[in-house]
C-alpha cells in the first residue's frame, strides 16, 4: 500500500501550456539553483519525525525526465508522530511557471494513477492568525483511502483551480515577468475524513512552525504571511 502511494508520488503529469507572451525570468538562474527542498524541509519538528522505515521508491527513467521538464525540485517524505500517526508530504517546486510547463493539481495526476477522486473542496488552512487558501479531497482505489490536503503557490497568491492557476500565469506574462510555483500536499491513509484533516491542520502548522523563515516564504505566499 505504502510502495502504491510512493510511486504515485514520484510521479508527475506534464500539462503543455501555449506561450501567451516571451518574459523574463522573475527568479534568477542562482536562485534556482537554491532552491533544494531536501535541505530546506526539516525531517524533525514538534512531535513528527521522519519515518526512516520507509523507503523512496525510485521513479523509473521516463518519469524522471518529466519531472525534470516540469519541476525544478520535487520532495516526497513520509512522517510520523508519537502517536504513531502517519502523514505524507510532498513539495513540488517549479521556477517557470509561464513557459510551456506548470505544476499539476493532485486532482489530476491522482486520476492519471487510477484513483477515484471526489470531494474536491476548496478549504482554508490556519496559520499564524491568517489563512492558507488551500483544496481538500478524498480519493480511492480498491480499498485504499487516502484524503489530501494541497495548496499551490503561484508567485505571491494562493490559487484555487484550474482558472487562478492560469490566470496567475498569465497576469505575470502580462506584466512582462515570469512567476515561480509550489504545490504542497499532504495526505493520509484514513476512512475517517475530518480526522485526517484534522491531522493534516496539526503537521501543516507545524511544519511550518519549524521551518526557517525562508522556506515558509517559499512554501507560502505574501498575502497568507501578512
Amino acid at each position: 500500500m505504502m510502495r502504491a502511494w510512493l510511486i504515485a508520488a514520484a510521479m508527475a503529469c506534464a500539462a503543455v501550456m501555449a506561450k501567451v507572451l516571451t518574459p523574463e525570468p522573475m527568479v534568477s538562474s542562482q536562485a534556482m539553483r537554491e532552491v533544494r527542498l531536501a535541505d530546506r524541509i526539516p525531517t524533525a519538528f514538534g512531535d513528527w519525525r521522519v519515518d526512516e522505515t520507509v523507503i523512496p521508491i525510485q521513479p523509473s527513467p521516463d518519469v524522471q525526465a518529466t519531472l525534470d521538464q516540469v519541476y525544478s525540485d520535487v520532495l516526497a517524505r513520509t512522517y510520523v508522530n508519537g502517536r504513531g500517526e502517519r502523514v505524507m508530504l510532498s513539495i513540488a517546486y517549479g521556477a517557470q511557471q509561464s513557459r510551456t510547463l506548470q505544476v499539476h493539481k493532485p486532482e489530476v495526476c491522482y486520476v492519471a494513477q487510477g484513483f477515484t477522486v471526489s470531494r474536491i473542496t476548496p478549504s482554508a488552512v490556519a496559520y499564524s492568525g491568517q489563512v492558507i487558501r488551500a483544496v481538500r479531497l478524498m480519493s480511492t482505489k480498491g480499498s485504499r483511502y487516502e484524503p489530501i490536503t494541497y495548496w499551490i503557490r503561484m508567485g505571491d497568491v494562493q490559487v484555487q483551480g484550474w482558472w487562478e492557476q492560469n490566470w496567475a500565469r498569465v497576469r505575470a506574462g502580462l506584466m512582462g515577468r515570469t512567476t515561480d510555483g509550489v504545490l504542497l500536499r499532504v495526505s493520509s491513509i484514513s476512512r475517517d475524513v475530518d480526522d485526517a484533516y484534522t491531522i493534516h491542520d496539526r503537521f501543516i502548522g507545524a511544519l511550518l512552525r519549524g521551518a526557517s523563515e525562508s522556506t515558509v516564504r517559499l512554501l507560502v505566499a505574501a498575502e497568507a504571511r501578512s
